[in-house]
């Protein structure tokens, strides 16, 4: 299918990635799947895929790749490859997949935003505020589906992002106890629910 990108013949490595970590709401990455790479850029980069990267390895490693310099973007149908389906997921478990995204455009944001420390900042404000609200939802969820044991994994990383304290100790305490799953999973059933009305409210009216 063309091009929806509308790149230059030419483009800026530092540049592209830049633009990407500005406006990708999802975390989303555009390239990769149809990219040639010069073996030696592979060995400039680190060579392939690092581990911690999990399922978006591919997304770690186009980074790392743009940070080299430019690229070239070729205007023509070379190959035919085949897509997902709409909804398709690699793996349910969260630590596998957004968890991990955040992570990287986290690390890479620091990266290709090291000489604007103003605008490094706010970018990684931006992007810790979407990941706390991401995993917000999730214990919610987790909750509303009776899932503790994924409750448990939200809270634990969750509760990375608080210095270490009392607060930060009750939270993880809280979690742990089973006196208080009942009620905490009353509560997370009862909002889930009403988002869940209200989403359907706003579609009808659509």
């Amino acid at each position: 299918r063309p091009n929806r990108l509308q790149l230059e013949e030419i483009n800026s490595g530092p540049a592209f990635a830049q633009k990407i970590l500005r406006e990708s709401r999802n975390l989303s990455f555009p390239l990769h799947a149809c990219c040639m790479i010069r073996r030696t850029s592979f060995e400039r980069a680190g060579y392939c895929y690092r581990t911690k990267a999990g399922w978006y390895a591919d997304i770690d490693l186009s980074f790392r790749l743009l940070n080299l310099g430019s690229f070239a973007a070729i205007d023509k149908e070379l190959f035919r490859f085949r897509t997902r389906d709409a909804g398709h997921v690699l793996t349910n478990d969260f630590r596998l997949t957004y968890n991990t995204l955040f992570e990287i455009f986290e690390e890479h944001t620091g990266i290709f935003f090291a000489r604007d420390a103003s605008e490094k900042e706010m970018r990684l404000r931006l992007l810790r505020g979407e990941r706390r609200r991401f995993l917000s939802r999730a214990l919610q969820h987790a909750l509303a589906h009776g899932d503790l044991a994924r409750f448990r994994a939200v809270l634990t990383v969750a509760c990375r992002d608080m210095p270490a304290g009392f607060t930060r100790f009750l939270i993880l305490a809280l979690g742990k106890t089973p006196a208080s799953h009942f009620i905490l999973c009353r509560a997370a059933n009862a909002v889930f629910g009403l988002r869940q009305k209200l989403r359907r409210t706003s579609q009808a009216r659509a």
